[in-house]
């Protein structure tokens, strides 16, 4: 897990530069990044959402994860969002972001940063030497 994120098929030493851009340095890093968790939750939590039923002021929000221009959108309208809509992702980090096709919130959600909360939860379950 302490590999560079190249290490995940697709991603090139180019990607490297990129996440390191946002601190991500390492596979283990980008499984658990707390913005890459923040877009895969939304991406979940989308398809339950109802229009116009998170009136403002509500008591529950999600306001630590996003930029406050974004505060009182749907979770829809911010997995559509470009990158910095989340909380700590400005221009720099877009330009990385953008260098591995990640346009929008929802595309964090998704693929390299999956594939590694994905091996990351596994590798709970490894035995050594291949035990029982």
């Amino acid at each position: 897990m302490q590999l560079p994120p190249s290490a995940l098929q697709g991603l090139s030493k180019r990607a490297d530069a990129a996440l390191a851009v946002v601190n991500v340095k390492t596979v283990q890093q980008l499984g658990s990044w707390k913005l890459y968790k923040a877009a895969r939750a939304m991406a979940v939590l989308a398809a339950t959402e109802e229009a116009g039923a998170h009136p403002e002021g509500a008591a529950c929000n999600i306001n630590g994860a996003l930029d406050k221009q974004w505060e009182a959108a749907s979770l829809a309208e911010v997995l559509a969002a470009p990158p910095p809509a989340l909380q700590g992702l400005g221009p720099k980090s877009d330009e990385a972001m953008g260098e591995l096709g990640i346009k929008s919130v929802q595309d964090l959600a998704r693929k390299y940063a999956a594939w590694a909360d994905a091996l990351l939860t596994l590798a709970e379950f490894e035995k050594p030497n291949f035990s029982s």
